[in-house]
């Protein structure tokens, strides 16, 4: 069973639906390749460590449900939207710190950020941000910022 595997750019690959089937891979470096979606590896849980230097990826999304990794790496792709990225950050401060307060402002700072990034529309931020608490049952409207901090009088 493979858990590592290389693929440089001596082979050239565009295609990863070959590797849904490597169910115990641990370690993917697929570095300067002709990759562009990474939809095949959403079933691939086991993925602790990716590499995908130089390719033609735009999209992280998918990455989302790879909740073992532990190392991304990004450089010299088409990624612009970093969403996918900043919400894998907030599920791993969830999961480091169980949203117990220690790392609620580090949420409160990356909704601060959607909200003022032009790419997300309009109040993005406080919907992201409403939506990661919303298992917690907050008494207050998370989608008013001024909601987010304790009252001083």
């Amino acid at each position: 069973r493979f858990e590592e595997l290389t693929i440089d750019s001596r082979i050239i690959i565009t295609n990863l639906e070959p590797l849904t089937k490597l169910m115990f891979l641990k370690k993917l470096i697929i570095n300067d390749n002709h990759i562009t979606d990474l939809s095949p590896l959403s079933e691939l849980q086991q993925i602790r460590e990716l590499n995908i230097d130089g390719n033609a990826i735009a999209d992280l999304s998918v990455l989302n449900n790879l909740k073992s990794m532990e190392v991304l790496s990004i450089e010299n792709t088409n990624i612009i939207d970093i969403n996918a990225l900043e919400d894998i950050l907030c599920d791993e401060y969830a999961l480091e710190f169980a949203f117990e307060g220690t790392r609620f402002y580090d949420l409160c700072r990356l909704a601060r950020h959607k909200n003022k990034v032009g790419l997300y529309g309009a109040n993005f931020g406080s919907i992201w941000l409403s939506r990661k608490l919303q298992y917690k049952n907050p008494a207050k409207d998370m989608l008013n910022e001024q909601n987010w901090y304790l009252p001083f009088k």
